[in-house]
């Protein structure tokens, strides 16, 4: 396209500066030089004729590619035709203009007024399939989120913190679409503009695809943790999921779409710390739970409670270090402060205190997996 319109504008360059006969140029059947300015009209015809059918080839190729049902990966497919959606819009506006100008300037020459058609109508339906192509896959559930159609990775759910496969890819194809969102977004666009685009199938806004995409994955998070048996484990799920993608997505793009998202992390990370320390806390108390002897001591209770939840939790993994430094913060704001506190005000038990350092290592050690 870069190339042909180049060649066109030198041409266009030759006739303007063309003054009648020019010595040594070709001659016409009658033996008579033929003007510089018919012969670059006649290189800009062959040169139209070459466009047309070098696009020909090239929008047969990127039609394949729309309706190819080939690819193992779906996000795959829309990174690829997303990106020949892209260099499709990118070729005709570098090519069609040049054409345009020849088509009005040989007005008179059928040929060229049925090349430029040809092509004009070539690019326009190619970027319709493409852009229909893009906006189907967009809105489908399976390619958007497998999660909630039973993917897979659903099916044998394991009930641990780590971040699902499936969190990552709803990630990646957020960052897909916001990537796209100006190319894809455009009111002048043929994916709003396309003749033969069913009503049902035009597009609203891919940021608000974005948005409900995500609000729908968490959703389905809640519901899949409903599943765990422990409430911690479960509220740490919870908050690693929840913080992935805001850390990973919703920050990256300087919480452009944040108003619209429900992300729950506050809240589950409050959760996670009622369910997980406010119990540890709790045992110095002086009602006693009723997991713990009649005769155990406050301090005893919580001792053992502290241990008990920290061998419990030692191997579980928060692998954003900002996060997994702010839990430990708050642990040790609530639980260990709350400790020093108690002892504050029972200075009698002094010869049954324990190190707080010992105590705040402890829950330092946590999270790391």
């Amino acid at each position: 396209a870069h190339a042909s319109s180049a060649t066109h504008h030198h041409l266009h360059d030759e006739r303007s500066t063309a003054e009648g006969p020019v010595a040594g140029a070709d001659d016409d059947a009658m033996g008579f030089p033929i003007p510089t300015a018919q012969l670059v009209s006649e290189h800009e015809l062959h040169l139209a004729r070459f466009a047309e059918a070098t696009v020909s080839k090239m929008l047969a190729f990127a039609d394949a590619l729309a309706a190819g049902n080939t690819w193992r990966r779906p996000m795959e497919k829309l990174s690829r035709l997303m990106d020949m959606y892209i260099s499709i819009s990118s070729v005709s506006g570098t090519l069609m203009p040049s054409l345009e100008q020849e088509a009005r300037r040989l007005a008179t020459s059928a040929e060229m007024e049925s090349l430029f058609g040809k092509t004009e109508a070539a690019f326009s339906t190619t970027g319709s399939n493409l852009a229909k192509a893009i906006w189907r896959m967009a809105k489908d559930a399976e390619a958007l989120t497998p999660v909630l159609i039973g993917m897979d990775s659903w099916v044998s759910f394991p009930q641990n913190e780590e971040i699902h496969e499936s969190t990552r890819l709803i990630v990646d194809y957020a960052r897909l679409f916001w990537g796209f969102r100006d190319e894809l977004d455009r009111p002048d666009d043929v994916l709003y503009n396309s003749g033969n685009c069913d009503t049902e199938d035009q597009p609203q806004d891919f940021i608000n695809l974005i948005v409900q995409m995500i609000n729908n994955f968490g959703q389905q998070l809640e519901k899949k943790s409903e599943s765990f048996s422990d409430n911690c484990l479960r509220y740490m799920f919870l908050l690693n999921n929840s913080y992935f993608i805001q850390d990973q997505f919703l920050a990256p793009t300087g919480y452009s779409v944040a108003p619209k998202i429900s992300l729950k992390y506050e809240q589950y990370r409050e959760n996670y710390i009622r369910e997980s320390w406010e119990r540890v806390l709790y045992c110095l108390h002086d009602k006693m739970p009723l997991w713990f002897p009649k005769h155990s001591s406050e301090l005893a209770r919580f001792k053992s409670e502290l241990q008990k939840t920290c061998r419990h939790q030692k191997l579980w993994k928060v692998p954003n270090p900002k996060l997994r430094k702010s839990l430990r913060e708050v642990i040790i704001d609530k639980v260990i402060n709350g400790y020093k506190r108690y002892m504050e005000n029972h200075p009698d038990q002094e010869k049954c205190s324990s190190d707080q350092q010992d105590m705040e290592d402890m829950v330092n050690e946590l999270f790391e997996g």
